[in-house]
């Protein structure tokens, strides 16, 4: 009688029954797989959201939780509170891709053509080299940002001051366009 695939039970699953172990898969590498175990592993992290990292950034609260200091320049997670009326108007990354965590408000997405409303609990991927731009659709929305590789946590940073409370900031009466536009251009970022 033949055998049952894929096996069943804890020991199938962890090779333990030699009958029962799955044929070897082909070798062939992918040429999109790269390589990640030569880079140093990354310690364990706690981000917390407080005063001490915290900054103003053109309208929105900026709190870097974990920045590629601490990855190798791999990632960076921000935790930002934004204003409806400070969004920035549409651009393209070259470097990084983003990925919003939706905790609190509501956000209209649009990425190229093709539109996103995400709320609370929801999930945006934008993948570099794509235009693209979101709308608050509520007063307030928090997020968490998460930057792959790291390196865009800094070009906030240039463009902001210290924090004086975790709150929103006032929205700026006249904003340094032409300061925006040339710290936005040193990190790969590009506004139409």
């Amino acid at each position: 009688m033949p055998r049952p695939w894929p096996p069943t039970g804890a020991a199938a699953s962890f090779g333990l029954v030699p009958h029962l172990r799955r044929p070897a898969m082909q070798t062939s590498p992918a040429p999109d797989i790269v390589e990640t175990t030569l880079l140093p592993a990354v310690p364990p992290l706690l981000g917390r959201r407080t005063l001490a990292g915290s900054h103003w950034c053109l309208g929105a609260l900026v709190t870097p939780l974990i920045t590629g200091a601490d990855t190798h320049g791999r990632f960076a997670v921000l935790d930002m509170s934004l204003r409806r009326g400070t969004e920035p108007p549409a651009h393209t990354h070259q470097r990084e891709d983003e990925t919003y965590f939706v905790l609190e408000g509501q956000l209209r997405f649009c990425l190229d053509e093709q539109v996103l409303v995400a709320g609370p609990g929801d999930t945006v991927h934008l993948p570099r080299g794509r235009r693209h731009c979101y709308q608050l659709e509520t007063e307030y929305a928090r997020v968490l940002l998460h930057l792959a590789p790291a390196g865009l946590e800094h070009c906030f940073q240039a463009l902001a001051e210290p924090a004086a409370a975790l709150i929103v900031p006032p929205r700026p009466l006249d904003p340094d366009v032409t300061k925006l536009l040339a710290v936005a251009a040193r990190f790969g970022v590009t506004f139409d």
